[in-house]
């Protein structure tokens, strides 16, 4: 890519980029998050120079517009009367970066639409070729060693293995869309063995919700595009094949002949749905009904459902995205939110009747922007890809890809006179959204660079396990 390609998708860049190093080289929950902190610095600082166009001015875009404006409004207000409002407006800020984050790449896609959407895919590729390298060596070096592999060398850098099935709920989709789209026969090749591999990673750690999330996105893509989704769910379902036979040769047969047992957790999926189909979160789930009821218009305070959560000792979060915002951000701002992923979902499917029945990459691309977007939805039901930073950084590319992508069929991606007046809105959220993050974590931030353990009264808290949320220790 020459450097006049390169500066309008600079920020796409950084955004993909940043979502690499973090999975290859950050440790933990603390360190991922801090990386995620220092790329939403580095995205602020681009669009902050070179501005933040009003993308949602269109008079197509209103609905959308006054539904995210009254959600954001409605976590104003419960910030302020609840526990702590330095940790309710710093929840708040960072979805609101996360949007802005978000704008900032549909900006750049929107004028760039061929070029910058190559650049997610074969860059998304490329990093998460690097991480299934990584795992790969771990495993060699495991079985090589006789030792029998723990679930946890599945998913390197990761606090739990379940926050990799989050990233993978976007990450694993956008693979498939590369399948579809690639032209070389070799290079082709290579990116269904890279989505297969990836795909045995998710058998072997066995993330129910990605798995259910993703099948009810190819549900519901066939059920809105029909046959126009149907080569997009097939190469869905070929890729998935293929990984369960990578999981089948090299993590069960492999280890059983050189006498260790099947690797990863797919043998005891069945067992353990039937002992506990909620996997333990019926509690977490009762807790955020009590607090919907409790507090049904203001909600209990962004981030807040760990402070009424610490007997449960189970979560800083529900585990549900529609709990989640009912019990902290109150039903009149769960009530926009819904509202604004309606229209969002609407201004997807008017782009349909722009794609020439022929124009299998486009009719492609809108099946997985459909797919991916109901397999969050769906997933985020039963886990808590919302709050995680890998996986929040996942939900931002893909909006700024979904978005960017219909307004430049839509005929928006360009610069007019109307957007060019609509700067200062833009970098006002901006500044708004950093400060806010900068003031909330500035309190832990020291503890956090420096990966201090914690007090001797915060791990009587946690009783020994970490309970993420903004941090690994999630409560307060």
């Amino acid at each position: 890519m020459t450097t006049q390609q390169f500066l309008p998708l600079s920020g796409t860049l950084q955004l993909c980029a940043g979502i690499g190093v973090i999975a290859l080289f950050a440790d933990g929950h603390d360190e991922q998050r801090l990386w995620q902190l220092a790329l939403y610095a580095v995205l602020a600082a681009g669009a902050l120079l070179r501005g933040l166009p009003g993308l949602l001015n269109a008079p197509e875009q209103r609905g959308l517009r006054w539904s995210l404006a009254g959600f954001f409004a409605c976590g104003a207000v419960s910030a302020l009367f609840a526990f702590s409002a330095r940790h309710a407006l710093l929840e708040m800020a960072m979805l609101l970066m996360l949007l802005l984050a978000s704008l900032f790449i549909a900006q750049e896609i929107s004028r760039n639409r061929t070029a910058g959407l190559a650049l997610v895919l074969q860059t998304c590729a490329i990093g998460c070729a690097a991480y299934a390298l990584k795992v790969a060596l771990l495993y060699t070096a495991a079985v090589s060693n006789h030792i029998q592999p723990g679930v946890e060398i599945f998913a390197p850098g990761f606090s739990n293995y379940r926050f990799l099935n989050h990233a993978q709920t976007v990450a694993l989709p956008l693979l498939v869309l590369l399948c579809v789209l690639v032209k070389s026969r070799i290079a082709r090749c290579g990116v269904f063995a890279l989505t297969a591999f990836w795909w045995a990673l998710l058998f072997l750690t066995t993330g129910r919700g990605t798995m259910i999330g993703i099948a009810a996105g190819c549900v519901v893509a066939l059920v809105l595009r029909r046959r126009h989704a149907y080569g997009y769910c097939k190469a869905m379902v070929v890729t998935a094949c293929g990984g369960l036979a990578i999981y089948a040769l090299l993590f069960a047969l492999l280890p059983m002949a050189l006498g260790l047992g099947p690797a990863g957790l797919l043998g005891a999926v069945a067992q353990r749905t039937a002992i506990d189909p909620t996997s333990a979160r019926l509690p977490l789930w009762t807790r955020a009904l009590e607090l919907i009821a409790a507090h049904p218009v203001l909600g209990a305070g962004p981030m807040h459902f760990g402070h009424y959560a610490i007997d449960i000792q189970n979560g800083a979060h529900p585990h549900n995205w529609i709990l989640q915002i009912g019990a902290e951000w109150g039903i009149p701002g769960l009530l926009f939110l819904c509202a604004a992923i309606g229209y969002a979902l609407r201004s997807l499917l008017r782009t349909a009747p722009r794609i020439a029945a022929g124009d299998a990459g486009n009719q492609h691309m809108l099946a997985a922007w459909i797919a991916i977007g109901a397999a969050i939805l769906v997933d985020g039901l039963v886990s808590g890809l919302l709050v995680m930073p890998v996986s929040q950084l996942w939900i931002a590319l893909y909006i700024g890809c979904a978005a960017g992508w219909t307004l430049s069929l839509r005929g928006s991606g360009s610069g007019g006179e109307r957007r060019r007046a609509n700067l200062l809105p833009g970098a006002v959220l901006m500044l708004l959204a950093a400060a806010g993050i900068a003031i909330g974590v500035a309190p832990e931030l020291p503890q956090r660079v420096r990966n201090e353990p914690l007090s001797a009264r915060e791990a009587a808290m946690y009783n020994g396990y970490g309970h993420p949320r903004i941090w690994l220790a999630g409560y307060f």
